[in-house]
């Protein structure tokens, strides 16, 4: 099921299908149970419901998590608009963001260069422009992956706030 849904919805709804039926083990099985019971002459309507709500659970559920990271996105790119005037690297620390809210392993030089169109030096001399501590950089088979740290980006939104309350005193 989710393999058919990864090809005709997306694939980010069928992992979340997966974990939505796991989440909900007990009515999965409720429902391959009514369906198997000789009473019930075969009739899958029962399982096909369950799915369907399962499937609904999942979308909801996407939904409210694409929609949180959207917003905490809007957040960190009002933030790091104040840490530039170039607005290469502003697009930089975008991919960077996005990277870090949406990937478990970031972003490629490879996808940044696709993303961006710009070579590789270029990027590599905008990187040279975000402070070392912003920049989070992992290497997984002998390829780096990079994204921005999310904590020290909220330390300077905490700091910006504290200093536009004491302002206002």
């Amino acid at each position: 099921m989710s393999y058919g849904i990864s090809n005709t919805l997306t694939p980010l709804i069928s992992f979340r299908i997966s974990e939505t039926i796991k989440e909900n083990i007990n009515a999965y099985y409720k429902a391959f149970n009514i369906c198997n019971d000789q009473r019930n002459l075969g009739d899958v309507t029962p399982f096909l419901l369950m799915q369907l709500k399962m499937i609904l659970i999942a979308m909801e559920d996407l939904k409210k998590s694409l929609l949180e990271k959207l917003a905490t996105w809007n957040k960190y790119e009002e933030a790091i608009a104040k840490q530039s005037d170039d607005i290469n690297v502003l697009r930089l620390y975008s991919f960077l963001i996005q990277a870090a809210l949406f990937s478990e392993q970031g972003i490629s030089m490879i996808e940044l260069q696709r993303n961006m169109k710009f070579s590789k030096y270029m990027i590599k001399n905008l990187m040279c422009k975000i402070p070392e501590e912003m920049l989070v950089i992992k290497i997984k088979n002998k390829f780096k992956f990079y994204s921005i740290n999310l904590e020290r980006l909220n330390a300077i939104i905490l700091a910006e706030s504290v200093e536009a309350i004491q302002k206002s005193e």
